[in-house]
């Protein structure tokens, strides 16, 4: 429903009267149901969705009626259409602007005008722009007799006595009046407002002593804010800001500045009088002895949209005044930009649509095969080749722009099918005293209770070491760890069950970070140590030394597809399990596993999943086990779905890292010595924590060689879900720790860091710090490439001169070189097989065992397939994946999906025009289908397995060297960004990102292409916006709170991924040319899923030299006080100006008053905006 209409006033009945008199009969079921449909649906009442033009009430100018059921969309269609929505600052253009920006465009097309107002189910970040456009709302009261509609004005509406009918707009202009509004937001789009300020004022020009046509008298003003609450509740109730309001009618001032501070005092008193503390986490459990069944209370508590700071709420919201009053006192027609430099930048991004994303073509990036001396590979035996082209496969390109593709949870119901839904524990460390299920056997539909003591195999799991419990039976280690699951007959009444399932159990203290666990002395393995050179010796001849630490932030993977599985029991302990995951044969062994069966008896199936990132290689496993348990227990197949909100709950996050650094270098900036201290952040269990940490410890040099190094790393054992795979498995992180490093370098040898980073380039022949030798590296021609294609010396000249011109708008710029090692660390990953299938009418089955998430690996198989065989793309399917067929292949991962199962294919597919070699140089007449059944009549068989091993064997940690090759070889590449940052709102603007990759031989350049755009994209939210928030001390939520360790940013409203307004303005894509591969791979290719990722650091570097030229840091430590991700948030909160210290200075008197100190004489430093700027 739209909006909160009311059905006796707008209908004359009552719905509960409706729905008893329907008991009549099958005539007055038909009357009810026809009533019930309007009442339901009152957008089709054509009184509620209209939208026209009419008189004001009184008479008095024009107004554009809106429904309250009319979509908000189409309500912006209609202000787009009136010419009066066109004139600047006037009101309808106001509300215009910020009705075209709320939300997305999928929202608007949901939401009506009645959600806009307040108790709608919309958030209020329209209502400071309606209260200031002095809109009006036609309402019928509640509890009266009377049928009459009357309007109030927008600020006296009240949801608990009207019924919303209409929305009135105000559409007349006046030259002197104008009406203002910004939202400051965590994105630029689809992200509610922080906080929604809005201004009303008659402007008279002419009456400053300026001269410059600024300035000016403001009268009749009126100025409205809305903040969200302390822990993220919705910024719904505006307030009118009267003391600053009064501070400003009938002055007239020169400039903004002026104006601000003769209210700043008065205002800051309005905004802290309406903006809620940050510790409203009220009452902690009353005992020890908890029930942590699911409350409304609680998920309420957490619909929040974030959890900012006061400090940073009060400061938006007086830094949005400061903007609209630079606004209303600029020449007219003219905006801020005179002022804030907003000018270079279209402050209103266009759609999708309207935008070029990319300024690459086709045929730049077509390559042909040749095939190279020492391969041992065959080519492709006719002229149809598709590697090498940024061709697509058009059955699979059909099926999935069609929607027609089949996910896990699109499989058909399978006869006699149940659905299941987790039970979690709702602490995040404790004693499991008792489960009671009663309540929910009562429900109609509940079939069964399955935990740990229906397990007929092992409880104990683990993707490497068996530390976990499939269910607890008790101990609870991390908020959301599975207790059990309901089985019902609808996925509804399963999760209804669930929720009335209770869990008692006795809360113990937990530990949640990285500086806790190291407290505690609480970790998880060896220490892992690798390194070269005399580190004390070095970091003691060296000209400077410093010292320092680097965070590193989690990440959410936001699959599109959440984790799902359905089992399927059959005859003689057979089951076939669907899942959507990464690993099908450790799905299978899972399986196997806790029903205490041979493997042979479990069939996992895996036709493609909706997005992985990493996140499925391990922790699907357990749900998939889940369902089978749960089917085995009730004889009959079993769906288990998680929706979004426990999947993030549940599932690990990327490693948050923690590394401590002493390096020492020369004047010049070269590095001489570094030594590495680096925590991640494990979760309760192993998993692959330890692998993460491996090759986040064997990738702490990037593309620098330092002569005299030493790594060590160790694992956090913490009460969070246990951290997992994510696109880099460490890399980034090692890489933002050594690239900090060396900014820092740069800083204190006041070098440009691009020229440091020049210096400490690993040169051909060089060795690694752990032994493996630098062969065929393009990393520093990539470099030099990119310097000059990307006019870097110039960008940087021209960012420097708008920084020394702009005031409260800040450009960086920043270029960065990746150097990414492709193999698994495990020898044993490294491996791969293929089974192909040709018929006798020439169609080409092939079983390979890559996992399709997207990343159109199967395209790229159908392609080398295609090309060795030499038959037409269209002529090859690729089959799902299924364990019966392609058996114990590894998990598709470390990007090298494409590089092992290519071969196994390739080599499979050599084997069959070898054995069709001699017939068709025989009969070159012969069209391929015809061979094939001449072959299949000559008893030739058309079928053959390939199998590929990779070289790389891994490191020795006990003895600290190399098992021959530790990574097969280097992925490299290099990006360029430019990047915007509003100082008063901290939103930051990619305007320009430059990228230059080495793939090798692209197998199919528009794929490789894609995954560098999509890496990218990726890791610009992973140093930005995608802010992991977890209920701790640090966001006011105390040890014995209920909801202590529970994550708080559990869906896409609060967790927030970058969107199409986030790509870059301008993005250059550039693939290597003529530079093959010097390995052995499938056609001289390299993997490309993961490295693109770490070029997103150039991102985060430029947006912290965009802030140094605001606030510099100390010259005595050039340390910037800004941890990734950049959240808008924090980037305010750097940039030090008159109007933080003046909110901190008050914050820090109240805390001192509060605490019957005297007041500290910053406290009475008088404010004075005008002779700062």
């Amino acid at each position: 429903m739209r909006a909160n209409v009311d059905a006796r006033a707008l209908f004359g009945i009552d719905a509960l009267g409706v729905l008893a008199a329907s008991d009549g009969g099958t005539h007055h079921k038909a009357e009810a149901a026809a009533h019930l449909r309007r009442f339901v649906c009152p957008q089709r009442a054509p009184a509620l969705s209209h939208c026209k033009t009419k008189t004001a009430p009184g008479g008095s100018g024009r107004v554009l009626e809106a429904g309250v059921c009319l979509s908000v969309s189409s309500l912006v269609a209609c202000l787009a259409g009136e010419n009066d929505a066109r004139v600047a600052s006037s009101p309808a253009c106001a509300v215009y602007t910020i009705l075209r920006s709320y939300a997305n465009q999928q929202t608007r097309n949901g939401l009506g005008v009645g959600d806009l107002l307040p108790g709608g189910v919309g958030r209020g970040d329209a209502a400071a722009v309606l209260a200031a456009a002095h809109a009006s709302v036609r309402v019928r009261r509640r509890n009266t007799e009377r049928a009459e509609d009357e309007c109030v004005p927008f600020l006296a509406y009240d949801p608990n006595t009207c019924i919303p009918l209409a929305v009135l707009v105000p559409l007349d202009t006046n030259p002197v009046v104008r009406v203002l509004a910004i939202n400051h937001s965590r994105r630029l789009q689809d992200a509610a407002a922080i906080v929604s300020c809005a201004v009303r004022a008659e402007v008279h020009k002419g009456n400053s002593e300026g001269g410059d046509g600024a300035g000016g008298r403001l009268d009749q003003l009126e100025v409205f804010a809305a903040a969200e609450g302390g822990q993220g509740s919705a910024c719904t109730a505006v307030h009118s800001l009267t003391r600053t309001t009064d501070a400003l009618t009938g002055r007239t001032f020169a400039n903004a500045a002026e104006a601000f501070d003769a209210a700043v005092l008065q205002l800051y008193e309005d905004v802290s009088e309406y903006t809620l503390p940050e510790d409203v986490s009220s009452s902690p459990s009353p005992s020890p002895h908890v029930s942590t069944e699911r409350s409304a209370q609680a998920d309420e508590f957490c619909a929040a949209s974030s959890y900012t700071s006061r400090t940073y709420r009060i400061t938006a919201i007086m830094s949005c005044v400061y903007e609209l009053l630079m606004k209303l006192l600029c020449p007219m027609g003219e905006g801020a930009e005179a002022q804030s430099g907003a000018g270079g930048v279209d402050s209103c991004r266009p759609l999708a649509h309207e935008r070029v994303l990319r300024q690459h073509t086709q045929h730049e990036y077509t390559t042909t095969y040749r095939a190279e001396a020492g391969s041992g590979e065959s080519g492709p035996g006719s002229a149809h080749r598709s590697v090498g082209r940024g061709c697509i496969h058009r059955p699979a390109a059909s099926t999935l722009a069609s929607g027609a593709a089949r996910y896990t949870m699109d499989l058909g119901v399978h006869e006699g099918e149940l659905h299941a839904f987790v039970v979690t524990a709702r602490i995040a460390k404790g004693r499991l005293l008792g489960v009671d299920w009663g309540d929910a056997a009562r429900v109609p539909g509940f079939v069964a209770f399955v935990g740990a003591h229906d397990v007929p195999g092992s409880n104990r799991v683990g993707n490497i070491v068996p530390d976990e419990e499939l269910f607890a039976t008790s101990h609870i280690l991390f908020y959301g760890q599975t207790i059990g699951v309901v089985v019902a007959r609808s996925e509804r009444v399963a999760r209804v069950c669930a929720s009335l399932v209770h869990v008692q159990c006795e809360r113990e203290p937990a530990v949640l970070t990285i500086d806790e666990a190291v407290r505690s002395g609480l970790f998880q393995g060896d220490v892992l140590e690798t390194g070269c050179g005399d580190v004390e010796a070095a970091l003691g001849e060296c000209d400077v030394t410093c010292t320092g630490s680097v965070r590193t932030p989690m990440q959410s993977h936001i699959y599109l597809e959440c984790n799902s599985a359905v089992a399927v029991p059959s005859e003689q302990d057979e089951m076939t399990v669907y899942s959507a995951t990464q690993s099908p044969a450790r799905t299978q062994e899972f399986v196997a596993s806790v029903l205490r069966v041979p493997a042979n008896r479990i069939n996992c199936v895996v036709r493609r999943i909706g997005g992985g990132f990493g996140g499925k290689e391990s922790r699907g496993l357990c749900l998939a086990s889940m369902a089978a348990v749960a089917a085995a227990k009730v004889g009959r197949p079993v769906r288990l779905v998680l929706d979004r909100q426990t999947d993030m709950e549940t599932s690990g996050k990327r490693h948050s890292f923690l590394g401590n650094y002493r390096v020492g270098f020369s004047r010049e900036g070269k590095i001489q010595a570094l030594d590495l201290d680096i925590y991640s952040n494990g979760g309760y269990s192993v998993d692959l924590s330890v692998a993460v940490l491996e090759r986040c410890v064997l990738s702490c040099d990037n593309a620098y060689r330092i002569p005299n190094m030493r790594v060590r790393g160790r694992i956090c054992c913490t009460n969070l879900p246990t951290n997992t795979a994510f696109r880099g498995f460490g890399s980034p992180e090692a890489h933002m720790i050594l690239e900090t490093v060396v900014e820092r370098v740069a800083l204190l040898v006041q070098r440009d860091a691009h020229a440091v980073r020049a210096l400490n380039f690993y040169r051909e022949g060089d060795a690694t710090y752990f032994g493996q030798v630098r062969e065929n590296y393009p990393a520093e021609r990539l470099f030099r490439q990119l310097l000059c294609t990307s006019a870097y010396e110039r960008r940087a000249q021209e960012v420097a001169a708008f920084n020394a011109t702009h005031e409260h708008r800040k450009r960086g710029i920043a270029i960065l070189p990746m150097c990414y090692g492709l193999s698994s660390t495990c020898s044993f990953m490294n491996q791969a097989n293929a089974l192909v299938h040709v018929y006798t009418d020439g169609s080409v089955l092939v079983h390979h065992g890559a996992v399709e998430m997207g990343q159109l690996v199967d395209v790229k198989m159908a392609q080398i397939a295609a090309d060795v065989l030499g038959v037409p793309l269209e002529c090859v399917r690729v089959g799902a994946k299924a364990t019966d067929v392609i058996a114990n292949n590894p998990p598709t991962v470390a990007s090298v999906g494409a590089d092992h199962n290519g071969m196994a294919v390739m080599r499979a597919c050599t084997e069959i025009a070898a054995r069709l070699k001699p017939l068709r140089a025989a009969h070159p007449e012969m069209a391929w289908a015809e061979v094939c059944m001449k072959a299949w009549m000559d008893k030739v068989c058309l079928s053959a397995r390939g199998f590929y091993a990779s070289p790389a064997n891994g490191y020795d940690w006990e003895g600290r060297e190399p098992k021959g090759v530790v990574f097969n070889y280097y992925t490299n590449g290099v990006s360029c960004t430019e990047v915007e940052v509003d100082c008063l709102s901290g939103h930051v603007e990619v305007l320009r990102a430059d990228i230059l990759m080495d793939v090798g031989r692209s197998l199919n350049p528009a794929i490789d292409v894609a995954q560098v755009e999509g890496g990218y994209l990726q890791g610009v939210g992973w140093v930005t916006s995608e802010e992991i928030i977890v209920a701790d001390e640090e966001h006011g939520f105390a040890p014995e709170h209920h909801l202590h360790g529970r994550l708080l940013s559990n869906n896409v409203h609060r967790y927030l991924i970058p969107t199409i307004a986030d790509m870059p303005l301008d993005l250059r894509i550039s693939l290597l040319k003529n530079a093959p591969n010097p390995r052995p791979t499938v056609f001289r290719s390299k993997g490309v899923g993961e490295p693109p990722f770490t070029l997103a650091l150039s991102a985060y570097f430029a947006i912290r030299n965009a802030l140094m030229a605001k606030a510099p840091p100390p010259p005595s430590s050039c340390v910037l006080p800004l941890s990734a991700p950049a959240t808008c948030e924090r980037i305010r909160l750097v940039c030090r100006d008159p109007i933080l210290a003046l909110v901190e200075e008050r914050a820090r008197g109240k805390r001192n008053a509060q605490g019957g100190e005297a007041p500290h004489e910053d406290d009475c430093i008088p404010f004075n905006f005008a002779a700062t700027y």
